[in-house]
């Protein structure tokens, strides 16, 4: 039962992902290291919004 009350959250998961991809750069590089850079910092520009959104 465990799984199934945790299977929920997915549908959260997945739309905080799609929500991380409007704050990335777009990019056709095939550098990892560069669009790896571009993912991470999405992902810190989306938890600062998100952390915003909840203060106010």
């Amino acid at each position: 039962m465990g799984l199934l009350s945790e299977y929920g959250y997915r549908w959260e998961i997945e739309s905080g992902y799609r929500s991380i991809k409007r704050f990335m750069a777009a990019t056709t590089s095939k550098n990892f290291v560069l669009r790896f850079f571009y993912f991470a910092f999405a992902c810190l520009l989306y938890s600062v919004w998100r952390a915003v959104d909840l203060l106010v």
